[in-house]
């Protein structure tokens, strides 16, 4: 498969309305070319996302201003992962009910480990637990948010409103 087979499908995938992170999604094509070429499976590529999530909340939690940025680099990497395996797996057909799991995983990873982080980090910024609880909170409700979403979409399946 060739990069602009990859850029062909991408662009099906947002015609269509598959994608809710356009910008990630066109980011992505260089990365899921390269995974294909290296022979990359989907699953590692999301377990490699959901430990940039941890790598975001150490830097995040350190609360310097260069930490920050490069915790929240490291989520931006974790969305255009997120968006490659997907892209991997439909393209090499390798598509499971593991890589699913997995990927839900990420989600959860990526609110907690976000919302704590920058709570941790703002809390030794500006010296209050003030921000520390407010990531906690954040923490909670995009947690609930994320699990609300799988449950309206697994019942959807059961009821037939797909």
């Amino acid at each position: 498969m060739n990069f602009e087979e990859i850029s062909r499908r991408q662009k099906e995938d947002l015609r269509l309305g598959n994608s809710r992170y356009y910008i990630y999604r066109h980011i992505s094509n260089p990365f899921t070319w390269l995974f294909i070429k290296i022979n990359i499976t989907p699953n590692v590529i999301t377990s490699i996302s959901i430990l940039l999530c941890f790598v975001g909340l150490y830097f995040l939690s350190k609360g310097s201003y260069l930490s920050i940025i490069i915790g929240l680099l490291s989520f931006i990497l974790f969305h255009i992962l997120d968006m490659s395996d997907g892209e991997v797996a439909r393209i090499k057909n390798k598509v499971s009910k593991t890589g699913f799991i997995l990927d839900r995983i990420g989600h959860y990873a990526y609110s907690a480990c976000f919302a704590v982080g920058i709570g941790f980090g703002f809390a030794k910024l500006y010296g209050s637990n003030f921000y520390l609880i407010v990531g906690v909170l954040i923490a909670y409700t995009l947690v609930v948010e994320n699990m609300v979403s799988d449950c309206k979409q697994k019942w959807n399946k059961l009821t037939g409103q797909d």
